[in-house]
This record gives structure tokens, sequence and C-alpha cells, in this order.
């Protein structure tokens, strides 16, 4: 078992676990994002007609298909220290790179640098490579 723990301070969590996570649809990247809520969660958000963020309005614009395939979601642990914005940037350039993004990937907004982990990336991308089809 792995509990999880964070703190609490002004109403936000700061600290504890992050995500990076990936949207797959028919074997392709659909969306990247990065947040301290757990996939799962953050998932049902993107999909709540409640939200009107433009990322998660073209996420649902893309699987309201009828008869579509459902989407699988990738979390991908990222430690307390990370910077989450830059290691998921760092993960589209490589999927990208690897001609593994949908051709109706959502851009998640602005590119981000920062310090990334190559290490995780190389273990995040190792954990996608047999769900992607290139």
């Amino acid at each position: 078992m792995h509990p999880l723990e964070f703190t609490i301070r002004d109403g936000h969590p700061i600290d504890g676990p992050g995500w990076v996570y990936v949207w797959l649809l028919d074997g392709r990247v659909l969306y990247v994002g990065a947040t301290w809520v757990h996939p799962a969660a953050r998932a049902e958000l993107h999909l709540s007609n409640e939200n009107a963020d433009p990322r998660s309005v073209a996420i649902r614009k893309r699987l309201a298909a009828p008869g579509g395939t459902p989407p699988t979601i990738i979390g991908l642990p990222v430690s307390a220290d990370a910077d989450r914005q830059a290691l998921k940037h760092a993960l589209i350039a490589a999927c990208r790179d690897r001609g593994w993004l949908s051709q109706e990937f959502v851009e998640p907004g602005s590119n981000h640098d920062g310090a990334q982990s190559q290490d995780w990336l190389n273990e995040a991308l190792s954990a996608l490579e047999p769900l992607v089809r290139a």
C-alpha cells in the first residue's frame, strides 16, 4: 500500500505527489496534462459539461462521435518537487518526435521551459510505448 499524503494551506495543496497524464484515443496521444489531482478525478473534471476550459471542450468534442472508442488515460506520477509543466511539455515534444500524437491532438497551451528529468522522461516513454500505435 502506498498512502497518499499532502498538506493544505489557503485552500490548496502545497505538497504531495503530482501527475502528468496522457489521454490515448485509438492508440494515439490525444492530450497531455499535468496536475496534482489524481488522473481519474482530473479526467472527470475535463469531461464535465460545466468545465468551459477550451482544452476540456476540445477533448469532449473529439470524444463525442457516436460509437467512438473510449479513451485510455495513463497517469504518470511526478515527485512533489518536480516541475510538472516542464515534464509535460518535454513528454509532448518526445511524443511528437516519435509520431505518436493524434491528428486531433489538443494542444495544452503555452510552452513551458524548465528543469526536467531525462530519467523520468525515459520511464514515461517506456510506459507509453506498448500502448501507442506509431
